[in-house]
């Protein structure tokens, strides 16, 4: 399929699913899981298990916090977004609030994900855009699959810390063990980014000269 044609498809459903589900739809927490579900099919299809299951579990805690904040908010009986009050309960009315948006994250998350593995190295090199601009691309795609391949390879380093090792296993303690893999994460990718940048630079300056400002 011709790349072009594959960016301006990714476009338009990038901006039919924001038109849809982010401003039209955005309250419809019915709609919103069938949105999920349906991603969530394609996206087992285009990765897998293991993969998809990997993805949900590293959002679980920050999902977790969210879906707490708007619980909290509930049992505070703090006002209706809308300022109007509320047919239900403030704690039903800010769970479904809250719910409909943490699945539009997901769902989003997972639609820029399918996005990502419909394109190929290949469909990068069809542009035939300047290797200035194309090595931002190459480093986006590099970056993106290393930071989904990582999460285990650092919970495996976290589990081999001794003061983790004799700990047991709450929800307290896997709560914290996601959210010090998060940032873990983070600190890696921003490290890899610099490295793998000046790497790239180094096989342009070397190797496309002519293709330099």
């Amino acid at each position: 399929m011709n790349p072009y044609f594959k960016i301006a498809l990714a476009i338009l459903l990038l901006l039919a699913f924001i038109a849809g589900f982010c401003v039209w739809q955005l309250d419809n927490t019915q709609l919103q899981l069938v949105a999920f579900s349906l991603l969530s099919i394609l996206h087992l299809s285009c990765a897998g298990a293991r993969k998809y299951a990997q993805e949900v579990l590293n959002l679980l805690p920050f999902i977790l916090l969210l879906m707490g904040v708007y619980a909290l908010f509930g049992i505070l009986a703090l006002p209706a977004y809308s300022g109007e009050q509320p047919e239900l309960s403030y704690l039903r009315y800010w769970l479904g609030f809250g719910l409909s948006r943490v699945l539009l994250l997901l769902s989003t998350i997972l639609l820029i994900r399918i996005i990502f593995l419909w394109f190929r190295v290949q469909d990068l090199w069809a542009l035939k855009l300047k290797m200035r601009y194309l090595k931002y691309l190459i480093l986006a795609r590099i970056l993106y699959h290393y930071a989904f391949g990582k999460p285990e390879e650092i919970a495996t380093f976290l589990d081999a810390i001794p003061g983790n090792q004799g700990s047991k296993r709450t929800l307290k303690t896997r709560f914290k063990k996601k959210l010090v893999t998060i940032l873990s994460l983070l600190i890696v990718v921003i490290m890899e980014s610099q490295l793998k940048g000046e790497l790239i630079d180094n096989r342009i300056r070397h190797c496309h000269r002519r293709n330099l400002p």
